[in-house]
C-alpha cells in the first residue's frame, strides 16, 4: 500500500518533525491536516499487523519547476496575488512572528512526481515514511524575497497580531477583500521544520532533486499571470 499523507500531519508542533514521528502531541491548524494524521494513523496500525506500507509525507506542493503548471492557487500563491495587487514601488506583507525563525517548506509537482516514481520501486520502501520535502531550511524571510523578487514589488513588512488577524479574515466580507482563508495565515508562522533522511538516501544516484523555491518562483507567477481562471478551490 502507497499511501500519500502530508508533512503536515505535524501540526502545529514547534521545531523538528522526523519521518518517524506522528503523535507528538500536536494540535491542528486546519481539518485537512488533522484528517492526514487520522488516516496515517489507521495505515500505520494496518502496518503494524503486517500489511506492507509506504507513507509519503509531501510538504507544501506547488506548480512545476520548469512550465509553472498548476491545478490550483494556495500556499505561497497567496502571497503572490497579495504582492500582485499592491504597486511595485511599495507592497505590504504581514508580518506574524520574527520571520527569520518561521519555515516553509515548498516542493514543484515535478520533484514530487519524479521522486515517488524512484522512491515507491524501492525494495526496501515497504515500512518507511518518506518526507517528500526540501532539505533545505527556508525561511519565511527568504520565502518574501524569493516572491518579491518573482512579482517585482518593493516589500514593507507590516507587524500584525496573528489572532486578531485570523479572525478577521475568516469575515465574509474580510475574506473577499484579502482572498486568503483564514486558517491559511497559520502557516506564516509556523516554526516547524522537517528532516528528510529516508527521501534523501532513497533518491541518492538518481539525478532527483529539489530546486531552490528562488530560482522557479518566477515560473510559478508568469502561470498564474497568464492563467487566471485557475482558483484556489478545492481539486474534486
Amino acid at each position: 500500500v502507497h499511501h500519500i499523507s502530508t508533512c503536515y500531519v505535524s501540526g502545529d508542533h514547534p521545531g523538528v518533525f522526523r519521518e518517524e514521528d506522528l503523535d507528538v502531541g500536536q494540535g491542528f491548524h486546519s481539518v485537512y491536516d488533522e484528517t492526514k494524521f487520522l488516516a496515517e494513523t489507521e495505515v500505520r496500525k494496518a502496518a503494524a499487523g503486517g500489511l506492507p506500507v509506504t507513507v509519503y509525507r509531501p510538504a507544501s506542493v506547488v506548480g512545476d519547476s520548469r512550465t509553472g503548471w498548476t491545478q490550483k492557487y494556495d500556499g505561497p500563491y497567496f502571497l503572490f496575488r497579495l504582492l500582485l495587487r499592491q504597486p511595485r514601488a511599495l507592497a505590504l506583507v504581514p508580518r506574524f512572528t520574527d520571520m527569520t525563525l518561521a519555515h516553509f517548506n515548498i516542493v514543484p509537482v515535478d520533484f514530487l512526481t519524479d521522486a515517488l516514481a524512484v522512491l515507491s520501486v524501492r525494495d526496501d520502501a515497504p515500512g518507511r515514511t518518506y518526507q517528500v520535502a526540501d532539505p533545505r531550511v527556508t525561511s519565511g524571510t527568504d520565502i518574501v524575497a524569493a516572491a518579491a523578487a518573482a512579482t517585482g514589488r518593493r516589500v514593507v513588512p507590516l507587524p500584525l497580531p496573528l489572532s486578531p488577524v485570523r479572525r478577521l479574515a475568516g469575515l465574509p466580507g474580510v475574506r473577499r477583500l484579502v482572498q486568503i482563508p483564514a486558517p491559511a495565515f497559520d502557516y506564516f508562522a509556523s516554526r516547524t521544520t522537517y528532516t528528510s533522511d529516508n527521501t534523501q538516501a532513497g533518491l541518492a544516484g538518481s539525478g532527483v532533486e529539489c530546486p531552490p523555491f528562488a530560482s522557479y518562483a518566477a515560473r510559478l507567477v508568469e502561470f498564474m499571470r497568464a492563467h487566471p481562471d485557475v482558483t484556489s478551490a478545492a481539486m474534486v
